[in-house]
């Protein structure tokens, strides 16, 4: 089941001073079960809110209240339809709900990825993950995380 994580979602690549940024209504939609979506992949998009609320251990966590149910037409999963726009040095994003609902956990966040977030020891010190890479199809967004990627009820942790 994919997640609304975010709202206002928008990038910082390397080598590239401009910002690529979504509508601001479209959500930044995450499933860690990867079984609509790779857990690996995050898809920002527009989706149709249903107002329902839905049992979901995981987003309730994410957001501190009980999620609501959407409906979304997911796109291609194949890399050949999305344009790389490059690799990503920063994230910002609102997480917040919909229609001024109450939200623990709510407020602007960023993320930067250097590849040693989440690191210590002599692991920080060697060890690099390569850049999320960023794709366009249309106006949608995808992140490609790196493997081993962990985005949970914080947020991005690593990379």
């Amino acid at each position: 089941m994919l997640i609304a994580k975010g709202y206002d979602v928008s990038f910082k690549l390397e080598g590239n001073s401009k910002k690529v940024a979504a509508p601001s209504s479209f959500a930044m939609l995450h499933d860690p079960e990867g079984a609509s979506w790779p857990a690996s992949s995050v898809l920002i998009a527009a989706f149709m809110k249903k107002g329902d609320e839905i049992n979901d251990d995981f987003a309730e966590d994410y957001f501190g209240d009980p999620p609501l149910g959407g409906k979304i037409n997911l796109p291609p999963l194949s890399l050949d339809s999305w344009k790389l726009l490059g690799s990503v040095k920063e994230i910002n994003y609102d997480r917040r709900r919909p229609n001024g609902l109450p939200a623990k956990y709510e407020g602007p966040y960023y993320h930067v990825f250097d590849g040693t977030e989440g690191l210590f020891g002599w692991a920080y010190l060697i060890f690099k993950a390569p850049a999320p890479q960023l794709y366009r199809r249309g106006r949608m967004l995808r992140l490609e995380l790196p493997w081993g990627a962990d985005l949970n009820d914080r947020g991005y942790i690593w990379p």
